[in-house]
């Protein structure tokens, strides 16, 4: 074997020029080993032992990015060539990972015996160098990279389709030319690691020639050939999933909560390029959708990401490839200053982003599952949040009603309704109606969403026992005119609050319950004492969100009769029924945006003794009425009557039934307050009682 081995040496590039009887003296210290596909030869940042000649098979080099992780391929060698002389040479750790791309048999040299060569023998020195310089100066050249115009090149269908479509929009890629093994490819970026070696994985068995292109020549050449060739293979139309959208470079600041200006630059970029345009696309696309909740769901093959738009989510037409989910997971937990390497808990971060002229926030929350780590982000918008009543309570007469309620001097003002309903807004809205320089407002909130000048907010923080009632109590020191409560969750908070407004503040707070008349049984049902609700309460506002119609696209059709007739009645006036078509401004739904449907409950008198001496529910309800209470149904039939939504949306809210159309539900009447319900309701929709009931025929209205 040793003479095969001095056969094979004597034909390589470095030992071309070296005498016989020295390949001889060096066969005997070299190693001939056997190496299957996949193995490794050495490792990139292992101190370099040896160098290796290939006898027989190929092998591969590819460095790993330490920005995104990524393995990138560096170059393939096959018989006659030699690997590793920069680590022996220089006496620095191997730069690259040597894989055997096929069965190969490698001669392995040690460092020490070659260098005792090469020190007796100065050709072989030369020859490593003229080796290495070789390869550097190919490296130098692949960076000159030439750029055409696409508007000179002819358009081949079939040459665009050797690529996928996700990988020429991803990457903003394309291919132009096909000639034998070769294959020619315009990119927008040719310098781009990530995007090359993503087209040469898509393209094996082809010599991948790289142009470069402008950014609006390629943009031209996609919308006019490439978009409509692609359009054929796009997912099949689905309710859930949002229309295709063209790559987008967003022009995104980020900062952190309480960073000051420049930090950001000084704490330097934690991700390469292409995972900061990927996660600048995702966010800036959720914001031009009027996102309130972005999803990053990590699967088994790919990164799945949904918006809510309108309350409902919605699912983006192209899952990302699941390299990037760890990049942009620990991008954003770097700059909202969570712990980066910490993936076993749930965790929770904020920070800032400056789009398009708008400063927003994000909600960060994080959340360990099978694939990784699932981040929901919560798009805070100021101009939204810090809303004035007239643009929440779009009824006159219901808005100068709720206008009475927050006017009061002192007495609990209860915003309740499920999660997602625009409680905070509201209680936002009242504490702006409230905000005076001769007032001194206090908040307690988890988490402090908005920061508004001129009062004082405090962080809820249960690790120091500074929770809902603890605070309200320390409030009661600092000389409030108004307190709001972020949210009432037990018994102890509501009696802190409800003691608060006997003593002669006004208290705003919010709760969970599905009416306004059932926030009283709710109340009662945990625990705190009748005289304290009756005497304390000053007014309960409910509310739900109803999808808008779209402005630019809703048009007039005839009416759902069975849905009209179960919310009008026997009313024989009734407006004419709108609906939205779908457009591009709508995302083709009909709908654009959400407003409130607010039920109110002033709390007069009579219904202020009734709820103190215990009466029943039915009696409570009847005293509501009478005392002037405004219905979800009364406020749905003002927004029907303006042509804002349609009457599935009213009786989605109404009926919590979801479509709205069809076969009505069956009904049932609540024992505590004589109240309808769908049979299938655990709760009563009116009073919040558990359904004890037996069935009764469905009544209009």
């Amino acid at each position: 074997m040793d003479e095969a081995v001095v056969r094979f040496l004597s034909g390589t590039e470095l030992m071309a020029h070296v005498p016989e009887d020295m390949l001889t003296r060096i066969a005997t210290h070299a190693q001939v080993r056997k190496l299957n596909a996949g193995q490794v030869v050495y490792e990139q940042g292992t101190i370099a032992e040896f160098l290796y000649f290939i006898y027989a098979g190929s092998v591969e080099l590819k460095r790993t990015d330490a920005l995104t992780g990524r393995d990138f391929l560096f170059a393939l060698y096959g018989p006659g060539k030699s690997i590793g002389e920069e680590g022996v040479l220089l006496d620095d750790p191997y730069s690259v990972t040597a894989i055997v791309a096929e069965e190969s048999h490698l001669v392995a040299l040690p460092r020490d015996h070659f260098r005792t060569a090469m020190s007796r023998l100065p050709q072989i020195g030369v020859a490593a160098s003229q080796i290495m310089a070789r390869r550097a100066n190919r490296l130098l050249n692949d960076k000159g990279v030439r750029f055409i115009s696409l508007a000179k090149i002819p358009f081949d269908p079939d040459v665009v389709r050797m690529l996928p479509g996700r990988v020429i929009k991803e990457h903003r890629v394309v291919p132009i030319a096909h000639r034998g093994r070769t294959l020619s490819v315009a990119m927008v970026n040719p310098h781009d690691l990530v995007a090359s070696d993503e087209v040469q994985r898509n393209a094996r068995g082809y010599y991948v020639e790289v142009v470069g292109v402008a950014g609006a020549d390629f943009d031209v050449w996609m919308n006019k050939h490439v978009l409509p060739l692609l359009e054929g293979v796009q997912v099949a139309e689905d309710p859930h999933v949002l229309a295709p959208m063209p790559p987008r470079r967003h022009a995104l600041e980020f900062q952190s909560e309480g960073e000051a200006e420049g930090d950001a630059e000084r704490r330097g970029a934690v991700s390469g390029e292409q995972v900061i345009g990927m996660m600048n696309q995702l966010i800036g696309d959720a914001m031009l959708l009027e996102a309130s909740d972005i999803h990053l769901e990590p699967r088994a093959e790919s990164l799945q990401v949904r918006y809510r738009i309108d309350g409902k989510l919605m699912r983006r037409s192209e899952d990302v490839p699941l390299r990037y989910h760890q990049a942009i997971v620990n991008r954003l937990k770097a700059m909202a200053e969570m712990k980066i390497s910490e993936r076993r808990k749930p965790q929770d971060g904020r920070l800032s982003v400056q789009f398009q002229g708008r400063e927003l926030a994000l909600r960060l929350s994080t959340l360990p599952t099978r694939f990784g780590e699932k981040v929901v982000m919560r798009v805070l918008d100021k101009a939204n949040a810090l809303m004035s009543l007239d643009r929440i309570v779009i009824v006159p007469h219901v808005r100068e009603l709720t206008r009475e309620l927050i006017k009061s001097p002192h007495g609990i003002l209860m915003i309740t309704g499920p999660t997602g309903s625009g409680k905070t807004t509201t209680m936002y809205s009242a504490i702006l109606e409230k905000k005076d320089e001769g007032i001194n407002i206090v908040t307690i909130e988890d988490p402090i969403e908005y920061t508004i000048p001129g009062i004082t907010q405090v962080q809820y923080n249960e690790s120091v026992d500074l929770g809902f009632a603890e605070a309200v109590r320390s409030f009661m020191r600092q000389d409030p005119d108004v307190i709001m409560v972020g949210e009432t969750r037990d018994e102890r908070t509501a009696a802190a609050a409800m003691a608060a407004a006997l003593s002669g503040h006004l208290v705003v707070t919010s709760f969970h319950t599905n009416s306004a008349i059932g926030t009283i049984y709710r109340l009662m049902e945990m625990g705190v004492e009748n005289f304290l609700i009756g005497n304390a309460l000053a007014g309960i506002i409910a509310q739900r969100l109803v999808r808008t119609l779209c402005p630019d696209c809703r048009q007039q059709t005839d009416a759902n009769d069975v849905l009209m007739d179960r919310i009008y009645g026997t009313q024989a006036e009734r407006p004419p029924v709108w609906i939205g078509r779908g457009c591009s401004r709508c995302n083709n739904t009909g709908y654009r945006g959400r407003t409130a449907v607010i039920e109110v409950l002033p709390i007069g008198d009579e219904l202020r003794d009734a709820i103190a001496t215990g009466q029943p529910m039915a009696v409570l309800r009847r005293l509501a009425q009478d005392g002037g209470m405004v219905t979800f149904r009364d406020y749905c039939k003002a927004l029907l009557g303006r042509g804002l939504t349609t009457p599935s949306e009213v009786a989605r809210v109404l009926y919590a039934n979801d479509d709205g159309i069809g076969e009505l539900p069956r009904h049932v009447r609540c024992t505590s307050c004589s109240a309808v319900n769908d049979a299938d309701n655990r709760f009563c929709e009116e009073c919040g009682a558990p359904m004890q009931a037996a069935p009764v025929a469905p009544t209009p209205g």
